[in-house]
């Protein structure tokens, strides 16, 4: 995670949060669980550790918990009660560009962008290293 860190810091024109607090990390895992939502995948956690939120022209990626944060992140429980989705306890929502989300879907472990209004999968991708770079990069 940290070498994709590093490629979206070079290419400077990403808005980067700091780190996540692993507290953070346990209490999102902790309160998705109870409220029998998808839990996020391990992936997205490591790659919070590193920048806590990613944001440019094409997307943002959310943070967890950016509190403290004055690059008002959105943030990714929030967003997924929020968007209260019929899937939410197989599916999770952890970013968004103009037209697409990026989820995580744990029935087939995939991320895929999804149309925002049809929810069709545009794209799918087995890491979370290569939906940001497509949507970042």
């Amino acid at each position: 995670m940290k070498d994709l860190v590093d490629k979206l810091k070079a290419s400077g024109v990403i808005v980067m949060g700091g780190r996540a607090d692993v507290h953070h990390n346990i209490d999102a895992r902790k309160y998705l669980a109870e409220e029998e939502m998808a839990v996020f995948p391990d992936e997205y956690f490591s790659l919070v550790k590193y920048s806590n939120g990613l944001r440019s022209d094409k997307g943002e990626l959310y943070a967890i918990l950016p509190l403290d944060d004055n690059r008002n992140f959105k943030d990714a429980v929030r967003m997924n009660e929020e968007l209260d989705r019929e899937d939410y306890d197989t599916v999770s929502v952890l970013g968004e560009t103009s037209y697409d989300y990026l989820v995580y879907d744990n029935s087939v472990s995939q991320y895929q962008l999804r149309d925002k209004i049809k929810d069709d999968v545009v794209f799918s991708f087995s890491s979370i290293i290569q939906a940001v770079e497509y949507m970042f990069l």
